[in-house]
């Protein structure tokens, strides 16, 4: 847990940093919230990690990108957290818009795509 500690800590810090440039609407903040989200998630803190997913996914739908690599990650990040907290049938509906999302960007495809079917494959099997 010390490793998930030490990264949230540094993805916040660079939150704090798009805030202070103002740059809290971006693609940078985005990323920050994500990658703070798979460590929450790794800390087992699914909910906090749900919070920092959803709001990565507004701001690339606020940016026209809910088509991007970038939100099609959110996606699947915001399904392992629902997963985590038992939230099963929301967990399949992330999967499943993450696959979407995989399936129509080529160079992609074939290990995002991958990664997110085995995902929801295992969460199948939980339920």
């Amino acid at each position: 847990l010390s490793r998930y500690s030490e990264a949230l800590s540094l993805f916040e810090e660079s939150a704090r940093i798009c805030r202070t440039l103002r740059l809290g609407d971006g693609v940078i903040c985005a990323l920050a919230n994500q990658e703070s989200g798979d460590a929450l998630c790794g800390m087992m803190r699914y909910d906090e990690a749900l919070a920092r997913f959803e709001e990565a996914i507004c701001v690339y739908q606020r940016l026209g990108l809910d088509s991007s690599v970038n939100c099609a990650n959110a996606l699947r990040g915001s399904g392992d957290a629902l997963r985590g907290s038992g939230r099963c049938e929301e967990a399949l509906m992330k999967y499943d818009n993450a696959i979407g999302i995989y399936s129509r960007i080529h160079h992609v495809k074939s290990v995002k795509n991958a990664i997110a079917c085995g995902q929801k494959g295992g969460l199948l099997l939980d339920m």
